[in-house]
């Protein structure tokens, strides 16, 4: 095999193992060696929220938002198109 792939999928392995003891265990040395290899906190909350997920739940829909941003402005943005349509054709 090629030694970059194989270091990728190592370092890989090594970080999914961080996370999982961190997720079983939230001690400080848990805590240090997640710091160490430079995972987020919001990778280990998504890992959570993986977890609690089924294979279906995971499929159907995709990532989980862990940025804590919603995504309410594009929602405004329609409503103000819909009311700019609707102003138009009640004056017609």
């Amino acid at each position: 095999m090629n030694y970059d792939y194989e270091m990728r999928t190592k370092d890989k392995h090594t970080k999914q193992d961080a996370i999982q003891s961190y997720i079983d265990d939230p001690s400080d040395a848990n805590r240090r060696t997640l710091n160490a290899l430079g995972i987020k906190d919001r990778q280990v909350k998504e890992a959570k929220i993986q977890q609690e997920r089924t294979a279906k739940e995971r499929a159907k829909n995709g990532r989980p938002n862990t940025n804590g941003k919603n995504r309410s402005s594009q929602h405004k943005k329609e409503v103000k198109r819909e009311t700019l349509l609707s102003a138009t054709d009640d004056e017609e």
